[in-house]
């Protein structure tokens, strides 16, 4: 699940992971260009298990979380959706469905086992609540958010989760060029190549792109073997014998204790 590039809305979120003097919380402190009232999680992305929650007032807001394992973590900002697109309205109708919709924003963020920890989560641009809520609801843009973080392993973790963000960002260049040449060749009656078109449109990945992303993705796990993310990153990237193949090398270049916990981790879902 670790899983999601350009956030189009002015969002400042400073999350000091700081361990306090008896390291049993870790303080989360934020500002966020929300009014309404936002649930907050965090949820460990390994076991699926949610560690925290709480309301906040988003436009400023103090969590203490108790003292939590290493890994890996979604933070998750959550609030009512008022606006329903008509598929929602047809199962609203269906099923008697009470509950609002919600809005979701969410970041993946390292945490270590121990010591003080700082992540400044930001971006450049300037939208009003409404332009972000107009974006999420019509799903037009990937809005993932960007962490300034100052401890090594946290950075080291940004800086992966970077690559992704990259690339799918290309991803979906490469997809909005190739829509163009579909509307250009059904407006010419070129059916066949707007048939070839429309079959590329419809994959996830434009060819060539996630494959390129997958090795740059081994280059840097490569480089970084002995960092603590490493196992967990792969935990999240393996999900199939052909991923295994692909990332064995950053695998094999584990020590041996790590490499065996990574196995049985593997063995779960892996014939």
């Amino acid at each position: 699940m670790i899983n999601n590039i350009f956030v189009a809305f002015v969002f400042v979120v400073s999350l000091s992971l700081i361990g306090c003097t008896k390291r049993d919380q870790i303080i989360v402190e934020g500002k966020l260009p929300i009014d309404s009232l936002a649930e907050v999680r965090l949820i460990n992305l390994m076991s699926g298990q949610q560690v925290f929650s709480d309301t906040i007032t988003p436009s400023s807001f103090r969590l203490e979380i108790p003292a939590i394992q290493q890994g890996i973590y979604m933070l998750e900002i959550i609030w009512n959706r008022y606006q329903l697109r008509p598929s929602e309205l047809k199962e609203r109708a269906r099923y008697q469905m009470e509950e609002l919709p919600k809005y979701y924003l969410s970041k993946a963020l390292w945490v270590d086992s121990s010591g003080e920890q700082y992540v400044e989560i930001s971006d450049e641009n300037e939208l009003q609540q409404h332009e972000l809520e107009y974006k999420l609801f019509t799903q037009s843009e990937m809005l993932p958010l960007r962490a300034d973080a100052r401890q090594e392993n946290a950075r080291v973790f940004e800086n992966f989760i970077a690559i992704g963000v990259r690339f799918h960002a290309h991803n979906k260049v490469v997809r909005d060029s190739i829509r163009q040449k579909l509307y250009t060749a059904n407006e010419s009656g070129a059916y066949g190549q707007s048939k070839q078109l429309n079959a590329q449109v419809g994959t996830q990945w434009m060819e060539g792109v996630k494959e390129r992303m997958q090795h740059e993705e081994v280059a840097y796990l490569q480089r970084y073997e002995k960092s603590p993310i490493v196992p967990y990153v792969l935990y999240g990237k393996v999900t199939s014998k052909e991923d295994f193949v692909l990332y064995q090398p950053v695998y094999e270049a584990l020590d041996k204790p790590v490499k065996e916990k990574v196995g049985v981790w593997f063995a779960q879902y892996m014939d």
